[in-house]
């Protein structure tokens, strides 16, 4: 899988990405594309298993098409943290992200979390098995949104973001993100840029909060809860919205700080 990355190395596009994710050597970026990368761990996948879909209590199941080397060897490439490229923090994402075993996922996850640096890892996360555990993953959520690091925070809020605007939706997790808010700006631990991408995540949750949940979500605002910045930000961004309604918009606008 190493050699595929590297055969797929696009020194442009790593030129390209490297820029919208600042705060790290070019030699970071190979610069392989996302869809590049989720079609080599889905060939990866069907040799070692037969299937996309995997586990670890698969493999006991599994009379053909497992293959025990390359099945070891996966392994090994997911306990080789942290990796030395992106495109190798894409890859185990991808890997993750089609375990079939909640528990097991979680347990990968969260071995996984410590190391995850930057917020194109962060947001590209999303294991589908998730789906159907959300009572689980709203406990998770509220640990990772109080982690001590700041894209375990992001992920937290992402995961609210992502499941805890619609039907499963309660006023009361405004509130807990907007703390996430404030605890950035007490925050002496965390690098300046690890503090933006915490605020803007805060934002355009706030922001996809209003296009779903605005009666709850204004009162958030107008109550003054967030810091300057997230408040204008997350206008900002609604503003830009095509869910937000032209009047929703002007009274928005009326707003800003």
């Amino acid at each position: 899988m190493r050699e595929k990355l590297e055969d797929l190395r696009d020194d442009a596009y790593g030129d390209f990405i490297a820029k919208g994710i600042p705060g790290f050597s070019r030699t970071y970026f190979l610069g392989v594309r996302v869809p590049e990368i989720r079609r080599m761990t889905d060939e990866m996948l069907m040799l070692v298993f037969g299937q996309r879909k995997w586990s670890r209590e698969l493999t006991s199941k599994l009379s053909n098409g497992f293959n025990k080397k390359l099945y070891h060897e996966m392994n090994k490439f997911l306990e080789d943290l942290p990796h030395p490229f992106l495109e190798y923090d894409f890859a185990q994402v991808e890997i993750i992200s089609q375990i079939d075993n909640f528990e097991e996922c979680l347990q990968e996850i969260q071995k996984f979390l410590p190391y995850v640096n930057n917020w194109a890892v962060c947001d590209t996360l999303n294991p589908s098995i998730f789906k159907k555990n959300l009572d689980r993953v709203l406990e998770l959520a509220f640990e990772w949104m109080e982690d001590e690091r700041a894209f375990v925070v992001r992920f937290g809020i992402g995961e609210m973001q992502r499941f805890f605007l619609a039907e499963r939706f309660s006023p009361d997790f405004l509130e807990k993100v907007a703390v996430c808010a404030d605890r950035v700006e007490a925050e002496s631990g965390w690098a300046e840029n690890e503090k933006y991408y915490v605020r803007m995540m805060v934002a355009w949750y706030m922001a996809t909060a209003l296009a779903k949940q605005w009666d709850a979500t204004l009162e958030i605002l107008t109550a003054g809860c967030l810091p300057e910045w997230v408040h204008n930000k997350a206008i900002q961004k609604a503003i830009e919205s095509r869910r937000i309604s032209r009047e929703q918009k002007a009274f928005l606008r009326g707003l800003k700080r």
